[in-house]
């Protein structure tokens, strides 16, 4: 499911990395961006939302990270046992 959704938001050079964890029944996946634009910040999100469409019995925790926050508050919303597809 991440691979997927990688392969789907690697064309935009505000995705940055996809981070992914199995935590029990949900995938867990973050999309951590550098959008100072909101209408980027839109459409990734709305790529996002897609997952659900494409994975209707799968449960999704679905999460854009904007760079803008500290790095203590990335830190804090991406579990380190988290791993990542580096896109930029």
């Amino acid at each position: 499911m991440a691979k997927r959704f990688s392969d789907v938001v690697r064309d935009e050079p505000a995705a940055k990395q996809v981070c992914f964890r199995q935590f029990g029944s949900v995938s867990e996946i973050w999309l951590i961006v550098d959008a100072p634009d909101l209408d980027i910040e839109r459409n990734l999100l709305s790529a996002g939302l897609k997952l659900y469409e494409a994975f209707p019995d799968q449960l999704i925790d679905f999460q854009l990270v904007n760079l803008a926050l500290s790095a203590a508050e990335i830190t804090s919303r991406i579990p380190q046992d988290a791993d990542a597809i580096v896109l930029h």
